[in-house]
């Protein structure tokens, strides 16, 4: 396992092993003999297994939070530490489709390089032999803003503004 999760701290030295993952499946990006083809259509798309109790590096995976556009969101345990993490996971029927991995990995880049008080820190990044790519971040607690608005309805612009100009120091 620990040559396939590579802590935060190796994406800014350029996270040279994610980074050979990316190009391998995408093409090298600056390489002008590479051509992105257009997705094919997949005759069947088979569901991803369960990741529920599977060791991802040194997080297990304990339950599913919920799913996006191309990734899933689980909460994780890191035994180790006696930390709860976050683990967004690029989804398995996306992963082959043209520059899915190339923009998780320049996801886990910029996601690691805020440092505030205000942003959730990336823990680690990495994949698994069975191409499984993954985000560790820092379990934020607390209700969200979806959470937020479906219970107190739409922000009064007295409330937003200083909400949103705090969100903008994070990516300053």
């Amino acid at each position: 396992m620990p040559g396939f999760w590579r802590f935060a701290r190796d994406v800014h030295t350029g996270g040279q092993a994610f980074a050979g993952l990316a190009s391998r499946a995408v093409g090298a990006p600056d390489d002008p003999s590479t051509e992105i083809l257009p997705a094919a259509e997949p005759a069947e798309v088979t569901p991803a297994p369960t990741l529920i109790g599977r060791s991802l590096g040194k997080f297990t995976v304990v339950e599913k939070l919920g799913r996006g556009g191309s990734g899933e969101v689980f909460r994780a345990e890191q035994a180790q530490l006696g930390r709860s993490a976050v683990i967004k996971v690029l989804r398995h029927e996306v992963a082959n489709a043209p520059n899915r991995v190339e923009r998780f990995l320049r996801e886990a880049k910029l996601a690691s390089r805020l440092d505030h008080p205000y942003a959730a820190h990336v823990y680690a990044f990495g994949a698994e032999p069975d191409g499984v790519l993954g985000i560790a971040m820092e379990h934020v607690r607390g209700m969200t803003l979806d959470e937020l608005v479906a219970r107190r309805g739409a922000m009064p612009a007295s409330v937003f503004g200083p909400l949103f100009a705090r969100l903008c120091e994070c990516v300053h």
